[in-house]
């Protein structure tokens, strides 16, 4: 027998043990037990009806108000009862008539390069580094080196 069956085995003994007479075995106890001893059976005199109580707090928490939402715990927000009706029409200004997608003449682009100059053109770029220029002049008095701030090309 293996190392796994031997653990196998030590654990179905170890869970019968903790399971006790589900397979109609006398369950041994440690402690020793002899014939002239007594069982203690104490009884207890009040009624505890825990089913009666539980069914008054479902009586108490079944009350149902006339109110059409639900109140947030800010007292502002109200969350509603019932679900929407779903007979209702979805506006036309709501619905996608064309799903986006590229166009004719970028369909053939594969390379990222030729992506990027459909999408950003010369004068575009232009635009961002005179822009980004103008920003590092105004902030290069901040910097004692003058490489920390340097023009873009």
């Amino acid at each position: 027998m293996g190392d796994y069956e031997r653990e196998q085995a030590r654990l179905e003994q170890m869970m019968n043990d903790l399971m006790g007479e589900e397979d109609g075995e006398n369950v041994l106890y440690d402690d020793e037990t002899s014939s002239d001893e007594e069982d203690l059976l104490e009884t207890n005199g009040t009624n505890s009806d825990t089913e009666q109580e539980i069914s008054d707090c479902e009586d108490f928490h079944k009350q149902e108000t006339n109110e059409l939402y639900y109140e947030g715990k800010d007292k502002v927000t109200k969350w509603g009862k019932h679900a929407l009706p779903k007979n209702v029409r979805t506006r036309p200004e709501n619905k996608v008539s064309r799903v986006p997608s590229s166009r004719l003449s970028t369909r053939s682009l594969q390379e990222p390069l030729e992506i990027w100059k459909n999408l950003i053109n010369d004068t575009m770029l232009d635009l961002i580094v005179d822009s980004t220029n103008i920003f590092i002049n105004s902030i290069s008095g901040n910097y004692v080196r003058k490489s920390d701030v340097r023009l873009t090309n």
